[in-house]
């Protein structure tokens, strides 16, 4: 395992460029984001208001994303230089284990809405959500 008590100075500037390096590859990936983003239209359900819909299904996470993706580029560049992978295994374990519960109990859509909403539109719908939250 290195430590960064014994760096010399051309170590430091090429950790220091690492570092920018890593943290700038999350401009190409809000861009990627972004248009993925866009290009999933949700339609609301037959037999339900659009703005309802709009309310149920606006994710405005981006500035907590933003930062969050930062802190992973930043552990993971530096788990990497100090020689020790097991640090990202962990982060990634605990980043699956907290969304497998939040989505379990937290923002699970229901079933069935409403008995005025057609059960196949409402899939439709259902499906379009969940691509788009999955990959945002």
């Amino acid at each position: 395992m290195k430590t960064f008590d014994n760096m010399s100075l051309i170590q430091w500037a090429f950790f220091v460029v690492g570092l920018i390096t890593a943290s700038m590859l999350g401009f190409f990936v809000e861009l990627i984001v972004k248009r993925t983003k866009s290009s999933i239209s949700i339609s609301p359900p037959i037999g339900m208001d659009k703005n309802t819909w709009e309310a149920i299904t606006d994710t405005k996470t981006e500035s907590s994303s933003k930062l969050l993706g930062l802190l992973e580029r930043i552990l993971i560049f530096v788990s990497l230089w100090i020689e020790v992978p097991q640090l990202i295994f962990a982060w990634l374990a605990f980043k699956l284990a907290s969304k497998w519960q939040a989505w379990a109990t937290i923002v699970k859509v229901p079933e069935n809405i409403d008995k005025l909403i057609d059960p196949i539109d409402f899939f439709r719908v259902r499906h379009r959500w969940g691509t788009r939250v999955l990959q945002v």
